[in-house]
């Protein structure tokens, strides 16, 4: 949909390659990874975990990944960097949010369950399975790649035009 990963991943591209291509916004990735899969749209930006069982299944072919890294998944893939576009970066990321003024102890206790969950070999043997790549980090790095990726997409979409009507 408008202004979401995948769309701001297609505009980069387009940018990127001085493409002439047009955005279809779809109400969620399944939706659109249906219609690459059925053949009705010849391209698209998916998340790995909508799009891993189609992989392996050959319904659809993974030409590259669009985050900085391979996924370890599909080490067949190369990223878009690799397959020469050096600097394109589209990582989806999830992360733990809480209101404003909560408080620090819970805040606290928060990242630490986070943390020991994600370290439990099972929960990261299942993530992994599903496509997700489970990281642990601190809270001020975490505050500073929300920082980072709001003002680089802000600066990216008002330079390409870009509106989430």
């Amino acid at each position: 949909g408008n202004g979401a990963p995948q769309h701001l991943a297609g505009e980069l591209f387009k940018h990127m390659e001085h493409l002439d291509i047009t955005h279809v916004p779809y109400k969620g990735c399944a939706p659109a990874l249906a219609d690459v899969v059925s053949g009705q749209i010849p391209i698209g930006f998916n998340t790995a975990a909508n799009a891993l069982p189609y992989i392996r299944s050959g319904r659809v072919r993974a030409l590259a990944i669009a985050g900085a890294t391979r996924y370890a998944q599909t080490p067949e893939v190369p990223t878009l960097i690799e397959s020469g576009l050096p600097g394109f970066d589209v990582d989806q990321w999830f992360g733990f949010f809480a209101p404003a003024h909560t408080p620090p102890e819970v805040i606290r206790t928060l990242h630490e369950a986070i943390n020991a969950t994600v370290a439990i070999p099972d929960i990261r043997n299942r993530m992994n399975g599903q496509g997700f790549t489970p990281l642990s980090t601190t809270q001020a790095a975490f505050d500073k790649q929300v920082h980072e990726d709001i003002i680089r997409w802000t600066r990216f979409t008002r330079e390409a035009d870009i509106r989430a009507d």
